[in-house]
């Protein structure tokens, strides 16, 4: 199944507004206006009459439960007009940065990932430990679920220097990607790793 992963946002009720993202990198994340970053990427990748699911993990905290109600509302929005179904799973979790809360963190979400799923997540939303989280879990995933493959990874800027903030979607999976290359290059004891890399960011 197509599996796509994000933070429930923390923005205050009416501060998380709508805009249209630019797309950089990847050119299929064209999308008209939208408060979560996410809503591109399912548009961009899941067909009509095609069934996806969404896991976002929430945390117990007021700003965030109605966040995901607007969550809810952008998806069956995007549904009634593309045909694609979009289950959506909240995982509730406590209003904590510790250690201990990122852990159940990376252990509940990896809970809702399944044998040959094709997975693509946004960093844009969370605490600031969560985007390592979330990398966690596309590692593991990707490393020790049978068949499971990345697809997408992005995250979402507002530039609020200026009058009109100007809001970009960035395709960074192949950072993603980097840390597996970085993985196999130590276990394989690559002479001069830095230079292969080099070269492969040349490509």
């Amino acid at each position: 199944m197509k599996r796509f992963l994000m933070i429930t946002p923390q923005q205050p009720t009416g501060n998380l507004k709508k805009n249209v993202y630019e797309p950089v990198g990847n050119s299929r994340l064209t999308y008209g206006e939208t408060s979560f970053p996410i809503i591109p990427t399912i548009a961009a990748y899941a067909e009509a009459g095609e069934t996806v699911s969404l896991v976002t993990l929430t945390y117990d905290y007021e700003h965030c439960k109605n966040n995901l109600i607007a969550l809810k509302n952008e998806i069956d929005s995007l549904s009634q007009t593309s045909g694609i179904t979009v289950e959506v799973e909240s995982i509730l979790v406590p209003f904590d940065d510790s250690t201990e809360a990122a852990l159940n963190s990376f252990s509940k979400l990896i809970e809702h990932i399944e044998e040959s799923d094709d997975l693509y997540a946004c960093l844009t939303f969370g605490s600031k430990p969560m985007p390592l989280v979330m990398m966690l879990v596309l590692r593991y995933a990707t490393s020790v679920i049978p068949n499971t493959c990345l697809e997408c990874v992005v995250y979402g800027q507002i530039d609020r220097s200026q009058t009109e903030p100007k809001a970009k979607i960035y395709d960074v999976t192949a950072l993603v990607q980097l840390d597996e290359i970085i993985n196999l290059l130590a276990m394989q004891k690559t002479p001069e790793p830095a230079s292969v890399i080099k070269r492969l960011l040349e490509l």
